[in-house]
């Protein structure tokens, strides 16, 4: 049977796609050192073109770019183990000239982000939203453990904005936080701090010996958070005098029968 022009040229590429399949890495070769091998007159031929052709571009660059991005799709899992190979081939190179191109284009690099943000401000903010609330109860254990991790910073950082608010002087350090919890007890009643939760009757909580001076070394302390709350309320002279009372006074239960009437 004789074959048609267009059974013959079918028949032939689908030869050159088996042969190129199974010879990739053979080929690939041969090319690298055929363009090794002439570089410079492939290079000489490129820059007399576009100095002959200024302005246009060589080959039709939309339909190849078209195939591209069709081949891309149709073959996603082959794309993706090329593009992994490539970097990890020419990681460092790139890394480099990334790095010195970012050292000699912060300016310009800086503005075009600051240009984007603020064209596409909203958009950023709605998907943030979005994103935290698909992913709130990871930023909540996230939350939960920066509060137990930097304890010390964020108390510290609290306890200096409300100096700042009263208008007091202020010289605690957070070296100096860290070492209250880490003694891990309160220094009027000797019982044990509770470090996991943010605010709570046993939680650590820092006292000015004299409410109205300073936040200092000398007139601060780190007690239980509910006596300082107790304090605060009834004051330090009159809490004082219910808890020794309370040490003092014997624990009397009163039955049925001793009820008058």
């Amino acid at each position: 049977m004789k074959l048609t022009v267009e059974e013959k040229r079918a028949r032939h590429a689908a030869y050159m796609r088996e042969y190129c399949e199974k010879n990739r890495e053979k080929i690939r070769a041969q090319k690298r050192a055929q363009r090794a091998a002439n570089n410079e007159a492939y290079r000489a031929y490129a820059r007399a073109w576009r100095l002959a052709n200024p302005g246009k571009v060589y080959g039709d660059v939309q339909k190849h770019l078209a195939q591209a991005r069709q081949w891309k799709k149709d073959n996603p899992e082959k794309s993706k183990e090329y593009k992994r190979r490539d970097y990890q081939k020419h990681k460092s190179k790139r890394l480099a000239a990334g790095r010195a191109y970012y050292k000699n284009n912060k300016e310009k690099l800086a503005k075009q982000q600051k240009e984007w943000y603020n064209k596409n401000r909203e958009r950023i903010i709605k998907k943030q939203k979005e994103d935290r609330m698909a992913r709130l109860e990871f930023h909540r254990e996230r939350s939960r453990r920066s509060r137990v991790e930097k304890r010390a910073y964020h108390a510290f950082h609290s306890t200096k904005k409300s100096a700042k608010n009263l208008g007091v002087e202020f010289d605690l350090t957070v070296e100096w936080y860290q070492w209250k919890y880490d003694r891990g007890s309160c220094e009027m009643s000797g019982l044990p701090f509770d470090m996991g939760t943010k605010r709570g009757p046993n939680s650590p909580s820092v006292d000015r010996k004299d409410p109205k001076g300073p936040y200092t070394k000398e007139n601060c302390r780190m007690i239980l958070w509910f006596i300082n709350r107790a304090m605060m309320d009834l004051g330090e002279e009159y809490c004082m005098k219910v808890f020794r009372g309370i040490v003092a006074h014997p624990r009397v239960t009163f039955e049925e029968g001793d009820q008058e009437g």
